[in-house]
């Protein structure tokens, strides 16, 4: 049962559309956590002088604690976003793709999403990002 609520709840991260303020917020968000999280790890192996054999194994837990799940939010935005443009999430793999990721990204970045709601349903308002921005419409 309990399992079951961890996989519907990660399905939903993949579900929805978002524009792109909230994207570009998201984004922004997410590597600022990351790059404070890093930052702590190097002044932590500073003040306890790890030797460069123990940090290979650190770097590895590191690695698989903290980026994997970045990894995994940083694809959800995405594929939001693209469903914010009603394109499959799946086209977020041919950001892979060597110039053809150039046009992801201008679609990530750039293109407006469809007005009203689309098969991946309503946009979600992002009236939290304008009160935290103080963003008057």
């Amino acid at each position: 049962m309990k399992i079951e609520k961890i996989f519907r709840y990660i399905w939903s991260l993949y579900c929805g559309r978002i524009e792109r303020k909230s994207y570009i917020f998201g984004l922004f968000l997410l590597v600022f956590v990351y790059a404070i999280i890093l930052l702590g790890a190097l002044i932590i192996s500073a003040i306890f002088e790890i030797l460069p054999q123990k940090l290979t194994s650190i770097v590895m837990i590191y690695f698989t604690v903290i980026t994997l799940p970045t990894i995994f939010l940083v694809f959800s935005l995405h594929v939001r976003r693209l469903h914010d443009q009603d394109i499959s999430g799946w086209a977020v793999l041919l950001g892979f793709i060597p110039m053809i990721n150039l046009i992801i990204l201008y679609l990530l970045f750039f293109k407006k999403g469809t007005p009203g709601p689309n098969k991946y349903g309503d946009v979600i308002s992002s009236q939290f990002i304008d009160a935290m921005l103080n963003i008057k419409k």
